[in-house]
């Protein structure tokens, strides 16, 4: 019973009524983050120290969750090489996207994050900390797309209790607080991330975050990256592994050369991908051969062209 009880509060909540209620709090939840004065803003100044808490240069891949059109407008002025949005809200990504053509633009829900492609330099969270259940595991799967170094910034533009008196009416979907410096340092304990600073005052709270290396440090030689925690089967995925040497019939029989990849030694998300046919880019790293990255298709299953036994490959 505990154990379904746990599964249960992982659901992702109704993405309808999430996009509703969302929609419904825009002015007070990014209202207070417009670079102009007017109805509904807050001081510029707090917007001005987000970004720059991100320590955005030119040269900085950005993934932004919940960011409104004048957190963008902003952003944007600091000319970074690329720049990815998460939001709850359809009308407000469609503002963005028909301003800023070059933004990549994702429809989201949560717990699940869509398949951004990342590494990102720079990832803005804002508050989207606050509608999930497991703080930990958003970190964890924010982290699984930051180059090491990367900076993770977490902010509210407003009061505590202004988020207590709109917690009480979301309906359910504002499922956490905004932590405090030990509750911080305790979710973050077994990633490689490091509290940078948190600055936690009466009207704004921020705190910044530091990638301090790769979440699946010790397995270097295979490591995969799952940009959503749905089953092995979300793509795109990303897998490095060893080339072991097959019969050699693809290329003598079928005209093209083919790689064979360890299924034992691949990560357990990358081995379990269903039976099918997959495409992708591949690139084959050794000594004296054409390094470059080729267009791919690769097949997890058997080989019925050969008759073979019922033994699952990886062939790329």
């Amino acid at each position: 019973e505990e154990e379904e009880e746990e599964e249960e509060l992982e659901m992702e909540p109704d993405a309808a009524g999430l996009e509703e209620f969302y929609d419904g709090t825009f002015s007070l939840l990014e209202g207070g983050l417009s670079a102009a004065a007017g109805q509904g803003s807050l001081e510029p100044q707090k917007l001005c120290r987000i970004l720059e808490a991100g320590d955005v240069s030119p040269a900085s891949k950005v993934l932004v969750a919940l960011g409104g059109e004048a957190f963008v407008d902003e952003l944007l002025l600091l000319s970074p090489s690329a720049v990815e949005l998460l939001h709850f809200s359809l009308q407000t990504l469609s503002r963005i996207k028909e301003k800023y053509d070059e933004v990549r633009c994702w429809h989201m829900s949560v717990p699940n994050l869509p398949d951004v492609s990342g590494p990102f330099d720079v990832v803005f969270l804002n508050h989207l900390s606050i509608f999930v259940s497991s703080p930990q595991n958003l970190f964890r799967a924010i982290t699984d797309l930051c180059r090491p170094g990367a900076r993770i910034v977490v902010s509210y533009p407003r009061a505590r209790c202004h988020l207590a008196a709109l917690k009480e009416r979301s309906s359910g979907f504002m499922l956490s607080d905004l932590p405090d410096t030990n509750n911080l340092k305790s979710t973050i304990l077994s990633l490689p991330l490091e509290v940078v600073n948190l600055q936690d005052e009466p009207d704004f709270y921020i705190a910044t975050l530091k990638v301090t290396g790769e979440l699946n440090a010790g397995e270097a030689e295979n490591t995969w990256v799952l940009t959503s925690t749905e089953d092995q089967s979300q793509i795109p995925l990303q897998i490095r592994g060893e080339v072991v040497h097959g019969l050699g019939r693809g290329r003598k029989q079928l005209g093209f050369p083919t790689a064979n990849l360890s299924v034992e030694k691949l990560p357990k998300k990358a081995a379990g991908l269903r039976k099918g046919v997959y495409y992708g880019w591949a690139q084959v790293i050794a000594t004296g051969i054409d390094s470059k990255v080729h267009e791919m298709v690769m097949n997890v299953g058997h080989r019925p062209t050969f008759n073979d036994s019922d033994t699952v490959i990886l062939m790329i």
